[in-house]
């Protein structure tokens, strides 16, 4: 049996140009496990840290492998050695990382800032999408508290697999925001906390078309709110909850 992991081992081939953490992990290839220093990072008490790093040191795979420790996909993480610290496994978002700042002429589509020449350029402007990522903590209130939510598909109503969903609450505001990562799928879908009744309802929406929309929601006929979610979006559901008790 040792034989036969050590020849597993060695038919491993090595990630060349694959930056994803899923990608290397389900594709069985070579990894150097650093999982370790990514528990301790996301637990440590610094409130900033500096990372420095040349090109292709791997800067763009920590932040994927952080994606999916905060995603909460503990089946990549198997046999890591984060499994001996890590317990609870939330996939609950409350962070939102992008690995594609300024640069000059891109064609990807991927950056937030886009140089009009090369390096060192000061002629620069944000595409939509900078305004876009930056909406995702605008409107969380300080010191919210992070709650469970759970993004549910009907039969009718099929959320897309690239939906990341968070929400927080003070006091009796509370506040959703929804990330659509797919660049093909808009959705619209209803919007309910258990047990509570809305006092009132708005939400905004930054894309690559729109920045920061606002929109009130109004309750249908039969009392439940929808809203509606563009593909390759942000959207911020908030307002106040009515006969909220104070915990």
């Amino acid at each position: 049996m040792k034989k036969k992991v050590v020849m597993e081992d060695l038919q491993r081939l090595y990630p060349i140009g694959i930056q994803t953490f899923s990608k290397i992990r389900e594709g069985n290839f070579l990894y150097v496990d650093k999982t370790e220093y990514v528990y301790r990072m996301t637990h440590s008490a610094s409130s900033y840290m500096f990372l420095s790093r040349p090109r292709r040191f791997g800067k763009s795979l920590l932040l994927s492998t952080l994606e999916a420790y905060f995603c909460g996909k503990k089946e990549l993480f198997e046999g890591l050695a984060i499994e001996q610290f890590e317990t609870e496994w939330n996939a609950n978002m409350s962070a939102f990382v992008w690995w594609s700042g300024a640069r000059p002429c891109s064609t990807t589509g991927e950056n937030l800032i886009q140089l009009e020449e090369a390096l060192p350029s000061t002629y620069y402007y944000r595409v939509p999408r900078y305004y876009t990522f930056g909406q995702f903590s605008k409107f969380i209130e300080q010191n919210a508290v992070r709650v469970d939510v759970e993004a549910i598909s009907s039969e009718t109503d099929k959320l897309p697999e690239d939906l990341l969903v968070s929400a927080y609450v003070k006091d009796d505001t509370y506040t959703i925001v929804l990330i659509n990562l797919s660049q093909k799928e808009s959705f619209s879908t209803l919007i309910e906390i258990e047990g509570v009744e809305f006092q009132n309802m708005r939400t905004y929406t930054s894309s690559e078309y729109v920045k920061w929309k606002h929109k009130k929601i109004n309750p249908s006929q039969s009392g439940l709110r929808s809203i509606t979610v563009p593909k390759y979006s942000v959207v911020t559901v908030t307002g106040k909850m009515k006969n909220h008790e104070v915990e």
